[in-house]
């Protein structure tokens, strides 16, 4: 059986040298160290080679990060979760939303290390906020006209009506939609209706604007 990370095997003196050359390459903005080519070609060999380098790369560099993450808390047993996207959710003591990478601490502890603290990929001073479960969202790939990321349980209008949208995971076609929680209707996501996109507000912190009755 092949083990999900290409690092859990290092010892903890290699991976932080490894995370230290990773590092200055991504601050000084300098050729891929050398040292990661064994890593890439023992990712590549899983899938015969069918990846290229570049692919390659961007997952065992994720990977080395993951591993960082795992091994700076080893007793609490977290866990990315799947897919590890950009995640947001209202903080429990401030009661902000806050966004980032999600993270499973136990069955009923969700937590985000802030993107505050990561940059360009490199783990900063790592902070684990724990978050309202319920209140968990992901991002789902795209901006409105404003640049702002679109994440689910949005409320957004289209310019050409004013009624309100509500982004959705809908579970019988298995598609993210924007529906009127009024009428049912629904309107397209892609990136041709972005002019078009304003995100207004959000269903946790302010469903009153989608007419939606506050659930606290």
């Amino acid at each position: 059986m092949i083990k999900d990370n290409i690092f859990s095997d290092v010892s903890d003196e290699e991976l932080m040298e490894l995370y230290q050359k990773y590092r200055i390459m991504a601050e000084e903005e300098t050729e891929r160290p050398l040292c990661f080519d064994q890593y890439i070609l023992q990712y590549q060999r899983r899938y015969s080679f069918a990846l290229e380098t570049l692919e390659a790369w961007n997952t065992v560099s994720e990977m080395l990060l993951d591993e960082i993450c795992r091994r700076k808390y080893p007793d609490t047993g977290i866990e990315y979760l799947t897919p590890a996207i950009e995640c947001r959710g209202i903080e429990v003591e401030s009661g902000d939303m806050i966004s980032g990478t999600a993270f499973l601490a136990a069955p009923d502890d969700i937590r985000i290390i802030p993107q505050i603290f990561t940059q360009d990929k490199i783990v900063m001073n790592i902070s684990l906020l724990q978050i309202h479960k319920e209140t968990l969202s992901y991002a789902i790939g795209i901006e409105d006209c404003t640049g702002t990321t679109v994440f689910i349980g949005d409320i957004v209008e289209y310019d050409y009506m004013k009624n309100p949208y509500v982004i959705e995971f809908d579970t019988e076609t298995y598609a993210i939609i924007a529906r009127d929680p009024q009428t049912g209707d629904v309107q397209p996501l892609g990136n041709t209706v972005r002019p078009a996109l304003r995100v207004i507000g959000n269903i946790y912190q302010n469903p009153e604007k989608a007419g939606l009755v506050c659930g606290k």
